[in-house]
Order: C-alpha cells, then structure tokens, then sequence
C-alpha cells in the first residue's frame, strides 16, 4: 500500500494554502503543508487549485472558420499576453469548444507562483467537477448544476454535458432561488450569454438543510442530489470550513484522472531560471569591459570633486532614465508586435464586410468606379453621382458608420455631362481580436 493515496492543494486569490487531504501512516490529513502524490511507491505529478479570482479570463467567440486560422488566433492572444503586455511572470493556457456556428475562445491567465517542476494547475472549481464527476452526476446528454456550501458562501459551476461552460460564487442568503438560476448560464465559449436549464443538480456540503433549500428551489424541474460531507475526514476534530477545504482539495487531486479537464490545466511549462540569470550576467560582464576605458580615463582627467559631482547627478538621473527606457523599450515592442502579429489572418470576410459598408452608406444614385489599397492603412475609393448633394450625403453616412473610422474627401468635380466626379479616402475599424488591447477597442468605439 503506498504512503499517500492522494493529494491536492486549495489556494486562496492572496496565494495561501487553505487545505490538503492525503492518508499518510496515521491516516491524519496534512493542513497548510505541500506534498507530492505517491501511487505505488511512484512520485506523481501534484495537483494544486487556484481561486477563480485570482484568474484573468479573456472570452471571444470566432464565427465559423478554419481550424488551422482558429488556432493561430489562440497563439495569438497567447503571443500579446506573454510578450505584448510584459507582465512580471505569469501562466496562460486557452481553451476551445466548437459549437454549431462558431468556436468559443477562452483565455485564462493566472500569475506565476513557485511550484514542483511539474505540477497540475486548476481553477478551484475544477474541484467540484471532479466531485461530482465521481459521483456520476457528469452526462454527455444532460445539463448539471454543481453547488458547494462553505462559511456562507456557495460556489457553483454550470456545464453543458461534459463541458463546464460558468463559473460563479456568492452569498448564501435569503436570493438563493435568483442566484441559482443566475449560476445557470452558458457564458464560456458562447456568443452570447443564455440560461440554461439545468436537469441535474448536485448539492456538495455537511449540512442536510443546505440540500433541503436547493431541493425546495427545484421542485420536481431537476433531479436534486446531496453529496453530504460530514462523514469526510472522521476522527480528526475539523471545522466545517477546514473539512470543506480538505473536500476541494480531494477533488483537485482527482482532477488530473477526468479527461475532460485536461484542458483546464493552466500551467505551462516553467522557463529555466539558470538560463535568465546567465543571461542577465553576461549582459552585466559585457557592459562592465566595455565601461572599462571610459572609468580610468575619468580616474585620470578628472580630480576627486568634479567625480562626487558627476556621481550624484548620475544617481539623481538613473531612476529617472531607468523609467523613460523601460517606456520606450515597452513602445517599441508594443509597435513590433502590433506591426506583425495577426496580419495574415485577416482573410476575404474583412473585404467582404467592408464591401458590404460601404454598399450600405451608398444612395442610389451613387456609383462606384474603382476600389484600391490596403486595409490596414487606407482605402480609396472612386465613383460618380448625380449631384453634389447626394456626395454629401454618401460622406455624412461615411462619417456615421460603426465599420468606418475615418473618410476624407480628396476631389469632387462636375464634369460636361453634368455628373459629379469624386475620389474618397477611407480607413476601416477592425474588429476587437485584432486590436492592440482593451483600451484601443473602447476608444474606438466611442
């Protein structure tokens, strides 16, 4: 028999253990302590839960597209998170699920903590569809509800068949029936948010009446279950609140045998910390022989009060200078990135759509000649029309277009037949994935 049959960590959004079950020699579980899995006298890979809050979640929904463009929109997302934005250290994974019109994105982005060199990483609600996973409550071909009760608060996670698809937590008050069927939502990989109706509900908690609440809720809608924990961990004298954290942590550690949350794993693989420093050093020696000259031709030309002087004014300006380069190496980057990522996977639906625009602001006695240039710089457009009127009209459509950024008219002359002739420069308003960031998006909308 192995030492440890199972072991899983709960950590809070500030990063602080909150529980581990494990069965060592005196049966006793192991609180605010980290251990490794053993199975059959094998080290196993731990599994640790992170708080859902501690979690940044970006969402997008790609209409119906290649599978190849479809995944080079995730590594994309990817691609800005880790080096377009710089954060100090984080892990990212992102998740597909392909409905009938469309693929759901779902990035999930947690900062990086220190953990073995192999490690599985879940969103603590993973833990409660591990639970019910081993309960049998997870169908292919129903709706369930899961609900977790602790210390007056209820997480719950809703999925759709096999596939989690929300996420929430809340008080546990006199609105449980609002709140339940808010919880009741199809808001990851979806277009658009829906409530759904859940056919199974699992109830995880010591308490019978918390199972009675949800029961009365529900009536005969859905088949309620009570998964009662009280009975966890006996002999141990636990609160309710550190045995509802042993119970998560046992669920964590059964996340890694459920196919359908492989996925869900967030951390990535770790970039070895030797290579950083060496590099870092190398770069520290490099500087230093090349600074070697320009200090001892000092020491020679000058004398020890112009040297305090020139040293405290270099003091002075650093921590200024080392913000205006830290400024402007961000700049360039963001610039480099922005000039190159994600340009070939705008394809013929973004001609299309401009073609259609423009259609649209069209009055009918305006006719286009010629179409040319590039989306990502400007487009000019060439056309007669009736009268000038209509060409106002045309260019105050333009200007009142949510797919048009920019228009500017360039001429506009009557010729001998009577007709006006015009040219018109325009410039097109992408879609959101393929703006630089949230800020630009919001902007550009107002």
């Amino acid at each position: 028999m192995s030492k440890y049959m199972l072991s899983g960590i709960y950590i809070n959004k500030n990063f602080k253990i909150g529980g581990e079950f494990s069965t060592g020699p005196k049966n006793i579980p192991l609180l605010h302590s980290v251990c490794r899995s053993i199975v059959e006298s094998k080290s196993a890979t731990p599994a640790i839960g992170i708080d859902l809050d501690s979690i940044k979640m970006e969402q997008l929904f790609i209409a119906e597209t290649q599978e190849k463009k479809i995944h080079e929109i995730g590594a994309l997302q990817l691609e800005y998170h880790n080096e377009g934005s710089k954060p100090d250290a984080s892990w990212s994974n992102f998740i597909f699920e392909k409905g009938d019109k469309g693929t759901g994105l779902l990035v999930m982005i947690t900062p990086a903590f220190d953990v073995p060199k192999k490690a599985y990483a879940y969103p603590v609600q993973a833990a409660l569809y591990a639970l019910a996973y081993k309960q049998g409550c997870i169908k292919t071909d129903m709706n369930s509800l899961i609900l977790f009760f602790s210390g007056g608060l209820i997480m719950s996670l809703s999925c759709m068949g096999e596939t989690i698809v929300f996420a929430r937590r809340f008080s546990d008050n006199v609105r449980l029936a609002m709140n339940l069927k808010l919880s009741c939502q199809s808001v990851f990989f979806a277009k658009e948010r829906q409530l759904i109706k859940p056919e199974n509900v699992l109830v995880i908690s010591g308490n019978a009446d918390d199972f009675h609440k949800v029961e009365k809720v529900y009536g005969s809608e859905a088949s309620v279950k009570h998964l009662d924990i009280s009975g966890y961990f006996p002999g141990h004298d636990l609160s309710d609140l550190d045995r509802g954290h042993l119970a998560l942590a046992y669920g964590v550690a059964l996340a890694p045998q459920i196919p359908s949350l492989a996925h869900w794993n967030i951390l990535g693989a770790r970039k070895s910390q030797w290579k950083k420093t060496s590099r870092c050093l190398l770069r520290c020696i490099f500087l230093l022989l090349l600074a070697l000259p320009i200090i001892f031709s000092a020491e020679i030309l000058t004398n020890e009060s112009l040297s305090r002087e020139v040293d405290a004014k270099s003091e002075a300006i650093e921590p200024l200078f080392k913000r205006v380069s830290k400024t402007m190496s961000n700049i360039q980057q963001m610039k480099s990135f922005a000039s190159h990522s994600g340009r070939h996977l705008i394809g013929p639906d973004v001609c299309f759509s401009l073609f259609s625009e423009i259609d649209k602001m069209r009055p009918n006695d305006l006719w286009l000649t010629s179409i040319a240039g590039n989306p990502y710089e400007t487009i000019s457009i060439n056309g007669f029309v009736a009268n000038y009127s209509m060409l106002l009209k045309f260019i105050e459509n333009l200007s009142n277009s949510k797919k048009i950024k920019s228009s500017q008219l360039i001429f506009a002359n009557m010729t001998e037949g009577g007709r006006v002739e015009f040219q018109i420069i325009l410039k097109y308003k992408f879609a959101r994935e393929f703006r630089q960031n949230k800020t630009d998006a919001e902007g550009a909308e107002q």
